[in-house]
């Protein structure tokens, strides 16, 4: 543990936190049938009778409480009153139709964690030991004492949701185990914006002999499980996910812990002994993972790309690789990219252009996981 990245005292989340709709939402009749209309969403949601009564109590604010015990005294028992109230709240928050608000970060009875990451000083306030437990962990190869950290995140369990803010702005409503994936969220946000002059690819990143692979895919392409198999395998993680490409044509891994969905869960067992131990976390679009906690960050340099792969994963498929032009290969990275300016420039055009000119691009059809990581070994030993 290094000194300095973490601050213990007692838990301290005696206040209720008060909830409210969203500044832009507002109640409205709609041919006798109660809505919500969002102006920032420019959005409207119809209510049932339940929704409704709650919607007006959130329009002057209230408590988790408040809130169970109005559906109680209009019928519902206790356990369905709380359930009721949590999925509603936990729907509209991530609707941007409900704020919480809750107590600041430096108040007594936070646990901190202070991380570093592509660039991003970043710090954790934990309300108590068990949340520190649960969350801490996937990001704890990333500690790095920080004074002034840009990005202070703050998080509190109450009745039985956990709410979330970030540089004291209005709390987000989750699942207790959606936290750690919408903490990493809030992160990528971050580093994201931050990414200028670089770009942001969606790409894993794995080193071999100082240059870099780079996988992309579409969702269930297996690119985190593939990844991960190949860091047993004589590669080094470098990150799963995201990497950053520099104006020089370098690229470089965000090393977030690889999170591996449930699909990949079997497959890894051979290469992590202790997975089907590790806890599972739930995105907000209900896919669960588990985080592969790394003892320490892996290497931070920035590496020319060797080889660019995409990968398409096709069900009884002989592994294929198939050699790609640099134009096919830009239209699969610009699939993937993200330019926080919203549109690439000429200069990030030809930034991209340069590293798939410089690197060997691939398709890469499997079904095997195994197949695929003899196949990728073989590629990258020819170099």
């Amino acid at each position: 543990m290094e000194a300095g990245s973490f601050q213990f005292a007692a838990a301290d989340v005696s206040e209720p936190i008060s909830l409210k709709l969203s500044e832009g939402v507002h109640p409205l009749l709609v041919g006798g049938r109660q809505a919500l209309f969002s102006a920032r969403g420019e959005k409207l949601y119809e209510l049932n009778g339940t929704a409704a009564l709650l919607a007006s109590m959130l329009r002057e604010g209230s408590t988790f409480a408040a809130l169970a015990a109005a559906l109680a005294r209009d019928g519902f028992d206790g356990e369905a009153a709380n359930g009721t109230v949590m999925e509603l709240l936990c729907q509209w928050s991530a609707q941007n139709v409900v704020d919480a608000t809750m107590s600041p970060s430096d108040a007594p009875g936070s646990w901190k964690q202070c991380i570093h990451v592509a660039g991003v000083d970043a710090a954790i306030h934990y309300a108590g030991a068990e949340q520190y437990m649960r969350i801490s962990p996937i990001f704890s190869h990333l500690a790095h004492p920080i004074s002034k950290p840009a990005t202070c995140i703050d998080i509190a369990d109450a009745d039985g949701l956990t709410f979330v803010s970030c540089n004291g702005g209005s709390a987000s409503v989750i699942g207790a185990s959606q936290a750690a994936p919408f903490i990493k969220g809030l992160l990528v946000e971050d580093i994201l914006a931050a990414a200028p002059p670089n770009i942001a690819l969606h790409t894993a990143c794995l080193a071999h002999r100082d240059r870099a692979l780079l996988l992309g895919g579409p969702p269930g392409a297996g690119k985190t499980t593939l990844t991960v198999a190949l860091s047993r395998s004589g590669f080094d993680y470098v990150s799963d996910d995201i990497s950053l490409l520099g104006r020089d044509g370098r690229v470089q891994g965000v090393p977030f812990a690889p999170a591996i969905k449930d699909g990949g869960w079997a497959l890894l067992r051979r290469f992590c002994a202790d997975i089907a131990a590790l806890p599972t976390h739930m995105r907000l679009d209900d896919v669960a993972v588990r985080y592969l906690c790394l003892t320490q960050p892996p290497p931070i340099v920035w590496m020319n790309a060797g080889w660019i792969v995409h990968l398409r994963r096709v069900a009884g498929a002989r592994p294929e690789l198939r050699k790609i032009d640099p134009v096919a290969a830009l239209v699969r990275l610009m699939d993937e990219a993200h330019s926080a300016a919203g549109a690439a420039t000429l200069e990030e055009m030809r930034t991209l252009i340069a590293l798939v000119e410089r690197a060997r691009c691939f398709d890469l059809i499997y079904s095997d996981l195994d197949a695929a990581i003899e196949a990728l070994s073989v590629l990258c030993a020819e170099d």
